[in-house]
């Protein structure tokens, strides 16, 4: 497991397709981070592990999530594009940025649930 909670984005000249089938072979250049304990770092289970990789590129961000589970917990119902409000109460992957320059509390926080509902927040 990564004693990292910090990614670091590798770059990459193009842009990629998005198909998590069949992924595009820029992701094998990506270093991922490795966690498989819970939000608080605790109950570390290693049939549970989350593989995290991310690139960018000269106009977007990338980042794959690879998640084990046993049981998966989503919401059924969502705004026509798929937003979701409360998503964080359910299973997501999630992504918390601060670009620079920011108000030293202020962060993007992005998560997307595994039936493709998502939620983008400023804090």
């Amino acid at each position: 497991m990564s004693a990292s909670s910090e990614i670091v984005a590798t770059n990459i000249a193009k842009e990629i397709e998005l198909d998590s089938r069949n992924p595009d072979d820029e992701w094998q250049r990506a270093t991922p981070i490795q966690f498989s304990a819970d939000w608080q770092g605790e109950t570390a289970d290693p049939l549970l592990q989350t593989d995290v990789r991310a690139l960018w590129s000269a106009s977007n961000l990338y980042l794959r999530f690879i998640c084990r589970y046993r049981d998966l917990f989503v919401f059924e119902d969502s705004d026509p594009n798929g937003r979701r409000d409360h998503l964080w109460d359910r299973d997501v992957a999630e992504a918390f940025l601060q670009p620079e320059p920011s108000p030293e509390r202020y962060y993007k926080e992005l998560e997307v649930a595994p039936n493709g509902m998502w939620i983008d927040l400023d804090i």
